[in-house]
């Protein structure tokens, strides 16, 4: 594992992790769902989902097929190998920043990887290739882009209203969710695809099956008792007051770093996404990286997310109010701009 990967995943003490894509913001809102101790049996799980997370999620997915996973990364992972079990698509497309991860993923589930083409909609590799999966992240990580382009797999991990959510793209066939994103609750490790393409979704499920034996019965139950408050109690409510926390931290990372940065995009330009993504000058480029070691603050580089060169950050917008301006104050003094 490499070491921005080793970020996203950290919870070093000793440090201001603002690489970490956990969304601290919801877990404060939403603290009903931290402490619910759903009843047995606890037997093996049922393909495709738990019936009670199903029916909540069909709910929301009218007329969808529906495949329950191990968070979010394993549904990118089992509509890659869907797309290339059934329809020979043997490499994938997404364009630069990306969420770090999908190199990796596309590389174990597709013979040719994740490759950046001019025009997409050639065919792959060599001449007699199928055209390449073209994956969306809309609002994208690290960005917050949205994007109403045509594609197969839509990443709609931060397609809610709490990251600034508006339009989905034009088409897709695969959407993948994130109870981890959309919840706050990333330990449970459910996520769901959601396709009208009956032959991925059975792919999708053997893929589930073959690699993890479903989803843990308790996860599953847990979110679906999430859910069902949510749609009883008007989940708006909750997810409104998250919000005004992932924006404020935004208000700070201007307020802190906006003059003195090159460019800025994501939460404090748009409002979009989880994340502030900026590029520093080149001059500086030396003494923000000093200032990083001596404060302890982590940040996810550029070159991760597919950026060529290396000025390039991507900061966490979700964590708590007081520790976003605690780490962006130790940075900003350390650097001395």
């Amino acid at each position: 594992m490499n070491g921005d990967m080793q970020l996203v995943r950290s919870h070093d003490p000793g440090s201001f992790n603002l690489a970490v894509g956990e969304p601290f913001f919801l877990q404060e809102q939403l603290s009903f769902a931290q402490a619910i101790a759903p009843e047995g049996p606890f037997l093996y799980p049922h393909t495709r989902g738990e019936p009670e997370l199903l029916k909540e999620l069909e709910r929301r997915h009218h007329g969808m097929h529906v495949v329950v996973t191990n968070g979010a990364k394993q549904a990118i992972s089992a509509a890659l190998a869907a797309y290339a079990e059934v329809y020979g698509r043997d490499w994938a497309h997404h364009t630069t920043p990306y969420w770090p991860s999908y190199p990796i993923l596309a590389k174990k589930e597709l013979q040719y990887g994740l490759n950046f083409p001019q025009g997409i909609s050639m065919g792959g590799p060599n001449a007699t290739e199928p055209p390449a999966v073209r994956i969306v992240t809309s609002p994208n990580n690290p960005d917050g882009q949205e994007s109403d382009k045509d594609c197969d797999i839509w990443d709609a991990a931060y397609a809610s209203p709490v990251y600034g959510f508006t339009t989905p793209p034009a088409h897709w066939t695969v959407a993948i969710y994130s109870a981890a994103k959309m919840l706050g609750l990333s330990g449970l490790r459910v996520g769901w695809a959601v396709t009208a393409d009956a032959r991925l979704a059975e792919a999708m499920t053997t893929y589930v099956e073959r690699y993890s034996s479903g989803v843990c019965v308790t996860s599953q139950r847990h979110i679906a008792h999430v859910l069902r408050h949510l749609r009883i109690h008007d989940d708006h409510v909750f997810f409104d007051v998250a919000r005004k926390t992932l924006l404020a931290n935004g208000e700070t990372f201007k307020k802190l770093m906006g003059d003195h940065v090159a460019l800025y995009d994501g939460v404090p330009a748009t409002g979009r996404g989880m994340f502030a993504w900026f590029q520093v000058r080149e001059a500086e480029k030396e003494s923000f990286d000093k200032a990083l070691e001596a404060t302890k603050v982590r940040l996810v580089t550029g070159q991760a997310c597919g950026e060529v060169g290396n000025l390039w950050y991507r900061v966490s917008c979700g964590h708590h109010q007081h520790f976003t301006e605690q780490a962006l104050e130790a940075l900003t003094r350390a650097w001395k701009v």
